[in-house]
């Protein structure tokens, strides 16, 4: 399970100024979105108070009319404000009250407090509620970065026999989590509604051609005809928001991965005797380089009597041995050989397999050329051949946004060369590391180490099978198990950006990562900065564990609430202060005081109609009377 890391930093998919973003635990963000709706909140009667001290100010400067008794009751619900609704239901009272007798202007002096009273407090209302907005929902899906932990690019021992199997080990576990995972989000062969992706993108966008050209220079090998290959090709995909590595425009880079299948034939590229079946596609630059034999299927053994079984071979595209899964170098001969993309040839023996109906598709054709009836009186179709063969080409792209431009497609080798060695799209460091990052995760996501990894389980019509009785296969059966592999090698890549900031699994006695495997290249040193800050900006997909929050948002929030707030408790000591300097309005610093409550109650007991007139009177700190203690 994949932690995610909390706090500040930087979405550089967002604009500049929403860029700072401040990611919480779910429980801490309510308390902040909490904190933020009472701020608001508070703020808001603040600036109401604001209001009505400027109201009531109006009320008593030079020119603002005749001192009438309406006049006078309005500047002590002004002064005394209960609140903005208060102060409304108060002005709307006095409007009832004087509505019999009909002072001049009665209407308008209402209207003048009970609108703003009603806007300030409308739009505080509304404002408390969007608040909601500088955070992410509570109940969607949010973009976060992974907790850093074993940062790096793994390797294995290949010294020794346990670090190699420790190696082909996690080929396969990746291999089978990345086909759990393009069952719930690739093929969506599967209803569960509680599968998570953790992947910013959890789907890769790509494209499927079922006319497009033979994957190989010799295309009458192709049985379906020329234009009948099978292409898969993924749009353009950016470093960020495909893959999720957290950068700045100017430090991404896009990548394009094509890939196109066909069955061709094997005419005069086999021979056989009575002990195997000889294919003849190129040999090994360490054995078999003479008579060019690529694979052998042994007749009358065991291995004929199970299931399906898939045996592969990929040209090498690798220019270090570290990066060789397989110390056999595949030459293949001109006829399959192309210098624009990587190579892989597959070859299916399905052996004894049975099926319960005749096959049309090529690739596990079994139309009742050969077949036999059971004891039971059913009828069982064998496979016409003991073996076919289909050939994939595989081509990559790299791309530099900041010009618009890209390499032509080519293999892997073609890939390595644009981004560390030529380097024609003027990638800056920061793109070297990004496109260095995707280049050794396409050595084990690509389509030889999606079948290579699994064999023969790397079949999706073994699904169907039990036993080694089949039902019958649709005809473009290949073309689901092509595409199979190719979504499993875009789910690997996905797993990889992932893996490099946060391997939680562990690597075992026989396994490590290294901060970079390019330092025998001095211009790629350059990198290791960019790489490192990489393992804490990689983000990841999560649904309810944290929150995001504009973190400009929540700043603006506060500072504007906190600074109403101490603007409405400075508003008296700047009145006084104008009048004691500038003498700027002193008959409103008097009608302040005046008008205030305890003030008015004070004048009420002075009153000699009043029953035990209190007398002794003095002003007391912030304006409030008091009696003299003599």
């Amino acid at each position: 399970m994949v932690a995610i890391a909390t706090g500040l930093w930087w979405d550089y998919s967002r604009p500049a100024v929403q860029a700072a973003t401040l990611t919480l635990p779910s429980d801490l963000g309510n308390v902040l979105l909490s904190g933020l709706t009472v701020l608001v909140t508070v703020a808001g009667v603040s600036f109401w108070n604001i209001a009505a001290f400027v109201l009531h100010s109006l009320r008593v400067l030079p020119g603002s009319g005749p001192v009438s008794v309406l006049s006078l009751q309005h500047r002590v619900i002004l002064r005394n404000s209960p609140g903005a609704i208060g102060t409304a239901w108060e002005a709307v009272k006095i409007y009832l009250a004087w509505y019999s007798t009909r002072p001049p202007r009665l209407f308008m002096r209402t209207i003048a407090i009970v609108v703003p009273a009603l806007i300030i407090s409308a739009g505080f209302a509304i404002a408390a509620v969007f608040v909601s907005h500088v955070a992410s929902r509570a109940n969607g899906f949010v973009i976060a970065r992974a907790q850093p932990e074993n940062c790096g690019f793994w390797w294995f021992d290949r010294n020794n026999i346990d670090g190699v199997t420790a190696g082909r080990i996690k080929q396969a576990n990746d291999t089978l989590l990345a086909r759990t995972y393009v069952a719930n989000f690739y093929a969506n062969t599967t209803t569960s509604s509680t599968a998570r992706s953790i992947f910013v993108q959890p789907a890769l966008p790509y494209t499927t051609n079922p006319s497009a050209p033979c994957p190989i220079p010799a295309s009458e090998r192709c049985i379906l005809g020329p234009n009948a290959a099978f292409g898969m090709k993924t749009a353009i995909l950016d470093s960020q928001e495909s893959l999720g590595i957290n950068a700045r425009a100017e430090d991404r880079v896009g990548v394009e991965i094509s890939v196109t299948c066909s069955q061709v034939s094997t005419r005069g590229l086999r021979w056989n005797n009575d002990t195997h079946f000889a294919f003849t596609f190129g040999g090994y630059f360490a054995e078999d380089a003479a008579d060019n034999v690529t694979y052998l299927y042994y007749l009358g053994t065991e291995l004929s009597k199970v299931a399906r079984s898939m045996p592969l071979i990929r040209k090498t595209f690798s220019p270090r041995a570290a990066f060789v899964r397989d110390s056999r170098a595949w030459v293949p001969i001109p006829e399959f050989n192309r210098t624009d993309a990587d190579v892989s040839v597959f070859f299916l023996s399905q052996n004894d397999i049975s099926y319960l109906s005749p096959v049309q598709d090529r690739f596990f054709l079994a139309n009742g050329t050969v077949k036999y009836t059971d004891q039971g009186g059913r009828t069982f179709f064998r496979a016409n051949s003991y073996v076919n063969t289909m050939v994939c080409a595989e081509q990559y792209a790299v791309c530099n946004p900041s010009t618009s431009s890209c390499t032509a497609p080519g293999g892997w080798q073609h890939l390595y060369d644009a981004i560390l060695t030529e380097n024609p799209l003027g990638f800056n460091t920061g793109q070297i590391g990004t496109a260095g990052r995707v280049l050794l995760a396409l050595v084990d996501a690509n389509m030889y180490s999606s079948v290579a990894a699994l064999g023969a389980g790397a079949l999706w019509a073994n699904n169907l099978a039990s036993g080694n009785i089949s039902p019958g296969l649709p005809d473009n059966q290949w073309q689901t198990e092509v595409l199979g592999w190719f979504q499993t090698s875009l789910a690997k890549l996905q797993a990889y950006m992932v893996e490099y900031a946060s391997s939680t699994a562990g690597l075992g006695p026989f396994g490590a990562t290294e901060e970079s495997p390019y330092g025998y290249r001095s211009r790629v040193n350059a990198t290791t900065k960019e790489l490192w800050d990489q393992c804490e900006n990689q983000l990841i997909r999560t649904a309810g564990d944290v929150q995001n929050f504009n973190f400009a948002g929540v700043v603006i929030i506060a500072c504007v609430s906190v600074s109403l707030m101490l603007l409405d408790c400075a508003l008296g000591t700047i009145l006084n202060l104008a009048v004691r300097y500038l003498g700027f309005g002193p008959a409103a610093e008097m009608a302040r005081q005046w008008d205030a409550n305890l003030n008015l109650l004070r004048m009420a007991l002075e009153s000699p109609g009043a029953d035990d007139g209190v007398s002794g009177w003095k002003p007391g700190r912030w304006g409030i009377p008091v009696l003299d203690r003599s």
